[in-house]
């Protein structure tokens, strides 16, 4: 079985449920007399394979800044407090979820993932106070935008000081589509990942969101992207 799970193809991989690998490697194993179960969680212990991890990653600033903080933002300009919930919710929980990929931690589903925070080696430092102050329901809404918006630069930071992207410069937002930061990270990525799970996406209910548009990205300029996303860099001509 762990041999099986060596050679499994990076799609496959991509289609476990996170919370699932949770499963295999957390508690005791109390009888295993062939050893094949206890190999095959040592395999799994060992974390994604790395095209895996940064597919993965893609994702994940995808959905943080595209489904959560830009449309965060475009229902607060419309005063659409409902929607502007339920992406709020999303971003703080996809933000935190980012974190574990980058420290290589299997994230667990949401009702343990404050337990499991604290645990990570770098991350849960930098982010805990911006996580506890955003979720705070006497936090403002414009503060909760800055404040995810925060939580984008110490994630982007942390790809850049790991060899994940590439250095870039600083960037600005704009007033109507707000500070899409994390979107530079994904063109880059899906850029950067094998071809064969360029359009793999790893949450089955958001396919239909992102399996045409990590197409349309990959073929982009990244500059160009940039550029649509409304990006800046800092210091460049009006």
């Amino acid at each position: 079985m762990a041999s099986t799970i060596r050679q499994t193809p990076y799609a496959e991989w991509l289609q476990a449920p996170e919370e699932d690998i949770i499963h295999i490697i957390n508690g005791e194993v109390w009888h295993d007399p062939s050893g094949r179960f206890t190999e095959m969680r040592r395999t799994v212990a060992a974390y994604y394979p790395e095209p895996v991890r940064l597919r993965r990653i893609a994702h994940w600033c995808r959905y943080f800044s595209g489904m959560g903080t830009y449309a965060l933002k475009r229902a607060l300009l419309r005063g659409d407090t409902f929607y502007a919930t339920t992406r709020f919710a999303t971003a703080l929980r996809l933000g935190v979820q980012l974190a574990f990929l980058l420290d290589r931690r299997y994230a667990p589903y949401d009702k343990w993932l404050m337990a499991h925070f604290p645990r990570l080696p770098r991350l849960y430092a930098p982010l805990h106070g911006i996580v506890e102050e955003a979720a705070a329901l006497t936090t403002p809404w414009d503060r909760k935008l800055a404040l995810l918006d925060r939580m984008a630069d110490v994630l982007d930071e942390t790809m850049v000081a790991d060899g994940v992207i590439r250095p870039h410069p600083r960037f600005t937002g704009t007033e109507t589509s707000g500070y899409r930061l994390l979107e530079h990270a994904y063109a880059e990525l899906i850029q950067a990942v094998p071809e064969e799970i360029k359009t793999v996406v790893p949450q089955w209910d958001q396919v239909y969101l992102e399996q045409f548009h990590s197409r349309y990205v990959d073929g982009l300029d990244l500059a160009h992207w940039d550029a649509i996303l409304g990006l800046t860099p800092e210091g460049a001509p009006e």
